[in-house]
């Protein structure tokens, strides 16, 4: 798990530093634990959930979490750890996330969630995924409770829709039947995308 986790970590900020070089041009360097990696602003909120009240316990999931920030940290990130969260502590540091962290574009903004996940099959036809707090019930004993309390990944999406950073990345280390990959997500386009030719 760490070797593959330190071999992503390194993968993914290899990746997010394509566009650092405007930014850090009318800023000093910031100190860094890697010299590997570049100078920037580093967030992370990390969520693990182990222990929940009707699902089945998951005894490594609040374990990988802690690993994650340790690690995240030893490479500068500013982490936020949460550990056996209920909703509403994670829809609340998901608004800080958005509102304060990813409010400002120079910074580099990590996501992680080990936990349970749901895939439920919608109206239409098309699947669903959802993280699961602690503090949620099983969708076959209360669905509209389990609609209340567990987050979609498109609430995840939207979250991340709003966060102004250069770069998001968002790691679920959770089951899904990879849905999380199917959302449609807007992206933004080069800028010579919408140039129309006359």
């Amino acid at each position: 798990m760490r070797i593959l986790l330190r071999i992503g970590l390194c993968l993914c900020l290899s990746i997010a530093v394509t566009d650092r070089a405007a930014a850090q041009a009318t800023r000093p360097p910031a100190v860094q634990a890697d010299p590997r990696l570049p100078a920037g602003d580093y967030h992370a909120l990390v969520v693990g959930v182990s222990d929940y009240g009707q699902w089945p316990v998951l005894p490594n999931a609040v374990q990988d979490a802690r690993e994650v920030a340790g690690l995240l940290r030893q490479n500068g990130f500013d982490v936020t750890l949460l550990t056996d969260p209920t909703a509403l502590d994670i829809k609340a540091a998901m608004s800080k996330l958005v509102t304060d962290t990813g409010g400002r574009q120079d910074r580099s903004v990590l996501f992680y969630y080990a936990g349970h996940g749901e895939t439920r099959v919608l109206a239409d036809g098309t699947k669903l995924g959802w993280i699961i707090p602690r503090d949620c019930p099983l969708p076959r004993e209360s669905p509209d409770a389990f609609e209340r309390t567990a987050i979609s990944l498109r609430a995840v999406a939207a979250y991340a829709s709003k966060i102004r950073s250069q770069h998001v990345l968002m790691l679920f280390d959770s089951s899904f039947s990879g849905e999380v990959l199917d959302l449609k997500v807007p992206t933004l386009g080069l800028p010579g995308d919408k140039t129309a030719v006359p």
